[in-house]
């Protein structure tokens, strides 16, 4: 099961089911990313690339 067949579905943009799947688009998994480091006392930056 892989997020590239199915980029656009809108469940890839639901954190929850990133989480249950284990997969999902750049961004969604970017803010996961970003949150984990805020629990753990990092500041992470996240960083836009064309």
């Amino acid at each position: 099961d892989d997020d590239d067949d199915d980029y656009y579905n809108p469940k890839n943009n639901f954190l929850n089911e990133v989480i249950d799947k284990k997969l999902g688009i750049p961004i969604t998994i970017s803010i996961l990313y970003v949150e984990i480091a805020k629990f753990i006392g990092l500041d992470l930056k996240i960083v836009g690339f064309p």
